[in-house]
């Protein structure tokens, strides 16, 4: 019996020095005493969080003190107060740069789909938390990635919050058919140009093999909108030499044609090249 509780002993110390770091750590205190701030108190301010929250220090914190300070920054997100909402989401938008963000932050996913789902009032801890759902590394969990998904045809969402769910779901899947399929199927219902240039940009920048992209893709640089055709150049050029050799022929049409733009006409002619 005395060798049990020694035991216990023993590791209730351990526990108490593993915790003891994050609940001490200047980030640890920082959100601690902006949740003890009373109504109508001096928050501090965003150089104050910057001065220990930098770009190094997020991706160097250690795993215990991130899981000991999470709990406090949904408490911020979820506040009435503007800057103590803004102060817990850049804690979350700095863990989209680590490597090891998606491992982190999937344990809180319904927590932060909780919040996405019953806020009420701005938009901005909306986009955020979407923004933050679809960047982390190194790829983002399946939970957050069929929550996107779900969502992206909301009614709630606002323009920018479909954008940034729509740019998601290609980035992080653009060979994947049903994901692209539904994107597009979006994306060609609605007439928000915004929106169709950001998807025609990451189907490039993801260097989408998606048969349904490519063919999207192909469409724009038909176009009659001299914006939309030169996103889908910029898109052609980016892909793999075997998908944009099928896009060849319209690329050569438009290198040679005087009534596009020198920038467009030189674009699709490098393209052409590489």
């Amino acid at each position: 019996m005395r060798a049990y509780l020694r035991k216990l002993t023993f590791v209730l110390f351990l526990l108490t020095v593993v915790e003891l770091p994050a609940q001490q750590s200047p980030v640890f205190q920082f959100y601690r005493d902006v949740l003890a701030i009373p109504v109508g108190g001096h928050v501090p301010t965003t150089d104050q969080l910057f001065s220990i929250l930098t770009d190094d220090t997020a991706r160097s914190l250690p795993e215990a003190e991130i899981h000991a300070t999470l709990p406090l920054v949904l408490q911020c997100v979820k506040s009435p107060n503007a800057e103590i909402r803004q102060d817990g989401l850049y804690f979350l938008i700095a863990l989209t740069l680590r490597n090891d963000g998606a491992r982190l932050l999937e344990p809180y996913i319904d927590n932060l789909k909780q919040i996405l789902d019953e806020y009420k009032g701005d938009v901005s801890p909306r986009h955020t938390i979407l923004y933050v759902l679809g960047s982390l590394q190194p790829e983002p969990p399946a939970k957050a990635i069929a929550y996107l998904e779900a969502n992206l045809d909301n009614s709630r969402n606002s323009s920018e919050e479909t954008v940034t769910i729509a740019a998601s779901l290609i980035e992080a899947s653009p060979n994947d058919h049903a994901i692209v399929h539904r994107v597009l199927s979006v994306v060609s219902s609605r007439s928000d140009d915004n929106l169709t240039h950001s998807v025609i940009r990451q189907l490039g920048l993801s260097r989408t093999r998606d048969p349904e992209a490519i063919g999207f893709i192909s469409t724009s640089l038909d176009s009659n909108s001299p914006g939309i055709r030169e996103s889908a150049v910029d898109a052609a050029a980016r892909l793999n030499n075997d998908q944009k050799a099928l896009l060849s022929s319209q690329l050569a049409r438009i290198a040679s044609d005087p009534k596009e733009s020198p920038k467009v006409r030189n674009q699709a002619a490098q393209a052409l090249k590489q």
